[in-house]
């Protein structure tokens, strides 16, 4: 029994990158059985695969990209990813995360708001004794 040997898949890359696609992709072909070992039999038929071709004239369509800032949460930039007739596909960060932040905003100035004027009824209310 003989075994060939057989291409490395680099060499395969490198000799297609080389060609630079000139011509379509086949499948390597086996390398034929030496005529020297009467014993062998026959050899296999090489399969030869032609690259399916796709269609020149179909386009997939474009999805569109929105990036704008959200004045409610901080500034912070929105990424929406829409289909041509206006479906949102993908949205970053998602709602949930910017309600998330803009309750927090909302909590931080409720508060900044409260110790400011629990501040000011301190300082004007009591005298400290100076």
């Amino acid at each position: 029994m003989s075994i060939n040997p057989v291409q490395a898949i680099s060499q395969i890359v490198e000799e297609r990158l080389a060609n630079n696609n000139a011509r379509p992709a086949q499948s390597p072909v086996p390398a034929a059985v030496p005529p020297n070992n009467p014993n062998a039999g026959t050899s296999p038929k090489p399969e030869v695969r032609q690259p399916e071709a796709a269609s020149a004239g179909a386009e997939l369509p474009h999805d569109v990209v929105h990036v704008q800032r959200d004045n409610q949460a901080d500034g912070a930039v929105v990424v929406r990813y829409t289909d041509n007739a206006g479906n949102l596909i993908l949205q970053v960060p998602s709602t949930q995360v910017l309600d998330i932040a803009r309750d927090i905003e909302q909590d931080f100035r409720t508060e900044a708001k409260t110790r400011a004027a629990t501040e000011a009824e301190s300082k004007g209310g009591k005298s400290h004794g100076h």
